[in-house]
């Protein structure tokens, strides 16, 4: 891209020299003085031209990398928080089904015994301890 903006610079400033050669050859003032002067104006505006449009270019260069960092940033923390949600899914399912197992034992057994609220309780905090290092592995990636 700044390869192209430096052509078309190229152009209008030689363009603009070859007026001004133009008009003195018309006007038969054109001597070698005139050619060096006309020369050194179009190296110089040229250079200040090219330095602007480059400082300029290399800007906005700068600000889409910083876009593009941050939406990077985005995606990466969008993916993670998906792969937790999947990662919890699985646990959320198992303590939900421990908890209706709980009525259900009394349904069918007619009270709920001591034994099968513990299995529950241990069952349900071995979940949510998985749960937990879940968290705690991505935070450290």
């Amino acid at each position: 891209m700044l390869e192209t903006v430096e052509g078309e610079l190229f152009i209008i400033c030689n363009t603009f020299k070859s007026s001004f050669e133009y008009y003195f050859q018309q006007n038969n003032i054109f001597t070698s003085e005139i050619e060096n002067d006309i020369l050194l104006v179009f190296d110089l505006s040229f250079e200040i031209i090219s330095k602007k449009y480059y400082s300029y270019f290399e800007k906005k260069i700068k600000e889409q990398q910083t876009i593009l960092l941050e939406q990077s940033k985005s995606a990466a923390m969008g993916e993670m928080i998906s792969m937790i949600a999947h990662q919890w899914r699985q646990p959320l399912q198992t303590v939900s089904i421990l908890v209706q197992k709980l009525p259900l034992s009394k349904i069918i057994e007619g009270e709920l015994k001591d034994e099968v609220i513990e299995q529950v309780v241990t069952d349900v905090g071995i979940q949510i301890d998985y749960m937990a290092k879940t968290i705690d592995d991505f935070r450290d990636f």
